[in-house]
């Protein structure tokens, strides 16, 4: 799996300077931009920092660095250091395999925070950030991938005409205290054709399991007549079988029977009523995504969907297709790994997912239906 970012030093301070060693600082307009980018974003490293400084057109991609470790010193932000494991060539696969960097990994703290936020949006902001802070465990490989796919999202979404987002029904999910945030509540079918999975949690034929879908972020795109949201899901790892089969059951149950579960969340929110919408996954490699899209059309096959339910309407995607990476040797002999960004455009207009029926896509268009159907 792509590493996100990279850097071949080592960090060389993990702690903050005393406060009184420090002179006195009056934040720039570089450092208030970037509080207001660990805010958006929540999690960030400095290379996807530069890196969509850079592609929204501004300079001072690398000045920004100092403003990183500058908010950081004087208590602005918060840095979490996540130790880079060896990486070794993998002669099966062909490839260099390893997870981990050698770099940090910044988020906002209350003071800074408080310095770009308005007043109207204190509370809700200062609870996600108490909130994350009391996380015990967090995989900041994960949070960086969602941060690098909203930063896709908000880098390239302009350049397509489909990518208007609704008023207020951005990124659903980022209030803490907002229904959205705290999942979609749907009912599992128990088929008589599904034994195992009856076996497994004790139920009789037609008794409903609940389960809770917690997409990794929402979007909520509005196509004139209505809004219409788009789940993302990104799956770095290889998870239990089973257990991946339960969450696409889950999807296909959200999407199509049970899709009026996710209006009424969408209504407690403060939104209005969308139609069914679209799930899209991002596997680690090529294989898990193709493994995902695999297993969604045996989830389809135990739903035993009516016409009248309508067909999910679901993308596989990749990080490696998101982030290409090699190993390059220097003039002197070293060897370091560079990775590039796939560029923003690209993220919607190209095809770069898989659809239920095998053929790629772009991220935003026309799905499901007969031809769909016929495929899946």
């Amino acid at each position: 799996m792509p590493r996100l970012i990279n850097l071949d030093k080592v960090p060389s301070r993990s702690q903050r300077p005393p406060r009184e060693t420090l002179p006195e600082w009056k934040p720039s307009q570089g450092a208030r931009r970037v509080l207001e980018l660990l805010v958006r974003y929540r999690y960030l490293s400095p290379q996807l920092v530069t890196w969509y400084i850079e592609q929204a057109g501004s300079r001072g991609g690398y000045q920004a660095l100092h403003e990183l470790t500058r908010v950081w010193r004087y208590g602005l932000a918060q840095r979490y250091h996540r130790p880079a494991e060896p990486w070794t060539y993998d002669l099966k696969d062909g490839r260099w395999q390893g997870p981990g960097s050698s770099q940090y990994v910044y988020t906002a703290t209350l003071a800074g925070a408080r310095m770009v936020v308005d007043t109207a949006d204190w509370a809700a902001e200062r609870k996600g950030i108490e909130a994350r802070a009391r996380e015990p465990h967090i995989s900041f490989d994960h949070a960086l991938a969602v941060t690098l796919l909203q930063m896709l999202w908000d880098l390239g979404g302009p350049s397509s005409p489909l990518a208007t987002t609704a008023p207020g029904g951005y990124w659903a999910d980022r209030d803490p205290a907002s229904p959205v945030g705290r999942g979609f509540p749907v009912g599992l079918s128990s088929a008589k054709k599904d034994v195992e999975y009856r076996r497994d949690h004790g139920l009789a034929p037609g008794q409903p399991r609940k389960y809770r879908v917690f997409p990794d972020t929402t979007v909520l795109l509005d196509w004139g007549t209505h809004t219409w949201p788009v789940f993302f899901e990104i799956e770095r790892t290889h998870k239990n079988e089973k257990r991946e089969l339960e969450r696409l059951k889950a999807y296909v149950e959200l999407l199509t029977r049970q899709r009026d579960v996710a209006g009424d969340v969408f209504l407690k929110a403060g939104y209005g009523r969308p139609q069914a919408g679209m799930v899209v996954f991002i596997g680690a490699t090529h294989a898990h995504a193709v493994r995902l899209a695999t297993t969604a059309r045996v989830a389809i096959q135990l739903a035993d969907l009516e016409k009248a339910d309508g067909y999910p309407a679901m993308l596989f995607g990749s990080l490696e297709t998101l982030i290409a990476g090699e190993r390059v040797e220097d003039e002197d002999g070293k060897t370091r790994y560079v990775e590039s960004i796939v560029e923003p455009a690209d993220f919607f207009s190209k095809k770069l997912f898989n659809g239920l029926d095998g053929k790629l896509r772009p991220l935003l268009g026309r799905y499901g239906g007969d031809d769909e159907r016929k495929h899946g």
